[in-house]
């Protein structure tokens, strides 16, 4: 138990300072291009393929902390990219709307 709270301590900060990067994180250029080829996305220009792999990576970082909090017994439930990966939640919320209101 004390060399995963070890664990814990060391890798929350790196993603904690990874976030914080605004430009993409080269080790993950062969993932962001499978990505992009597995969900058909296309860009309108370079900065807008910029700025949505800045939210993907941020995404990513979130679901890989979720995925390890999982992992420690800290959520009943595990997380995985998707086609929605290079939005923001707040872009996402009428996904949410529509959703809850189709389940009832």
């Amino acid at each position: 138990m004390r060399s995963v709270i070890l664990l814990l301590a060391t890798v929350l900060p790196l993603a904690n300072l990874a976030a914080a990067a605004s430009s993409p994180d080269k080790m993950l250029d062969p993932q962001w291009e499978l990505w992009k080829k597995t969900h058909k996305k296309e860009y309108n220009g370079k900065m807008e393929e910029v700025s949505r792999r800045v939210v993907w990576e941020k995404n990513l970082r979130y679901i890989n902390i979720h995925n390890l909090e999982f992992s420690l017994g800290r959520h009943t439930f595990e997380l995985a990219m998707n086609h929605l990966g290079d939005l923001t939640s707040e872009e996402c919320g009428s996904c949410w709307a529509f959703s809850s209101v189709g389940a009832l």
